[in-house]
């Protein structure tokens, strides 16, 4: 549960401004084709949990197809950070004494934030507190973020289960990988972050810094008492309700947004009216949407290397521009791009015409005999529950024992296909052995 509300929370942030209107009709067209010497990117925005009115006849008719004749998705994934050991230490090459003024603050709220299961997976070999600011900020930041409302202290407690709204459903990236897997990738790395930070100004780190800390002061000023935490009665029916708030405006507002990217497509000079925020919200997109933009097409061609066509699903926040700086679809302009609309399946159609045919690999023969596998792996005792993972030959199993009659079982694989390697997961619940 708390995924969900996670990535609901996070659009929420990079849509920060958007007007709250329902929605005016159908939603228009919005897989972008960005073209450069010979190459052709798709590039298609999204809410991190979908709404199932985007999955409409234009979805089925040209985003789909556009996707099956992929090679790559490139999209938002989870950045380990915590786990980049190289990265706990590291300073930005231009840091200044000044941006000290706000260790006090990010120190004092470490302690709430580093689970048991951290010292034990990934310990550290000095205080914490000795981290680099961007390690102390970035475990403040992800608090801040992806758990909003602040009833959950610490946040690695167990969640309440909530009912999803019912027009809440997955993501397009994860819908499209569900239905048609292909080799993917994520446009960020530890590393990307950490530049990404960097490329800052240090007032600005400062300022994206304080931001985080106010966020998780406001999160405070709301949250139960600690004595009513564990009643997950009051907590299911607050999250009940703040998912239903999310879904609707995340409705209302993917349509604005698709809106904004139909005229940054269309020209170079869109007007600068641009969704208002405050200062904090405007020092985080900084960081969160236009910092990320620039390390995303610096690293493009490095991504999409040898790629006959890559894909890519971002928040839809990420592609025109905002009060905060220049939007993705601005920068691939400035890089040479030719930017256009997919607006039907003939025009999806002229364009996959131009591309070289695929690269077609033999499959391995079908009646290949089995092999057998030996997995390693070992179980780490976390405060609620087992974690368990073993891994050989291509092969992923994860077990989470939370000591009720069911188990949750994860199995991924990795093989060969014409079309290259294909990762294909699956998740259930087994009796307890």
């Amino acid at each position: 549960m708390r995924r969900l509300s996670m990535v609901v929370a996070l659009w929420g942030v990079c849509s920060c401004g958007a007007v709250e209107a329902a929605p005016a009709g159908p939603l228009p067209p919005r897989l972008v084709a960005a073209e450069r010497s010979g190459q052709l990117i798709f590039l298609l925005p999204e809410t991190h949990a979908g709404v199932r009115s985007q999955y409409d006849r234009y979805f089925k008719t040209v985003i789909e197809p556009a996707f099956v004749a992929s090679s790559l998705l490139l999209s938002e994934r989870s950045s380990p950070v915590q786990a980049e050991t190289s990265l706990r230490y590291q300073a930005c090459p231009d840091q200044q004494p000044d941006e000290a003024q706000v260790d006090p603050a990010l120190n004092k709220a470490l302690p709430e934030l580093l689970p048991a299961s951290y010292w034990g997976v990934f310990p550290p070999s000095a205080p914490v507190t000795g981290f680099s600011r961007f390690m102390r900020f970035n475990l403040v930041f992800e608090d801040a973020y992806f758990n909003p409302t602040g009833r959950y202290a610490p946040p690695w407690q167990p969640k309440p289960a909530s009912v999803l709204p019912a027009r809440v459903t997955v993501g397009y990236a994860t819908r499209l990988m569900l239905d048609d897997p292909r080799p993917f990738a994520s446009v960020d790395t530890p590393a990307s972050s950490f530049q990404a930070y960097c490329s800052l100004a240090p007032v600005q780190r400062t300022a994206l810094a304080r931001a985080a800390l106010q966020m998780r002061l406001r999160q405070a000023g709301h949250a139960p008492p600690l004595e009513q935490l564990d009643k997950p009665e009051n907590a299911a029916a607050l999250e009940r309700r703040e998912l239903e708030e999310n879904a609707a405006r995340m409705d209302a507002s993917y349509w604005q947004w698709v809106q904004r990217i139909g005229m940054a497509v269309e020209t170079s000079n869109a007007a600068a009216d641009y969704p208002a925020m405050d200062q904090n919200q405007l020092d985080i997109e900084r960081y969160l949407v236009v910092a990320r933009n620039r390390q995303w097409l610096s690293r493009l061609p490095q991504m999409t290397a040898g790629q006959r066509l890559p894909f890519m699903v971002l928040g839809a926040a990420h592609l025109p521009d905002s009060a905060a700086g220049p939007g993705l679809l601005r920068l691939l302009r400035e890089d040479g791009y030719r930017l256009s609309m997919v607006r039907n399946h003939a025009q999806l159609a002229a364009l996959l015409h131009r591309l070289p045919a695929p690269i077609t690999k033999a499959s391995p023969p079908a009646d290949q005999p089995w092999q057998r596998t030996v997995l390693e792996g070992q179980c780490i005792a976390l405060p609620h529950d087992q974690l368990c993972a073993w891994a050989g030959g291509g092969t992923l199993v994860n077990l989470v024992d939370t000591g009720t009659a069911h188990q949750q079982i994860t199995v991924c694989t990795t093989h060969d296909s014409a079309w290259g390697p294909r990762h294909n997961c699956a998740t259930t619940s087994v009796p307890r052995q």
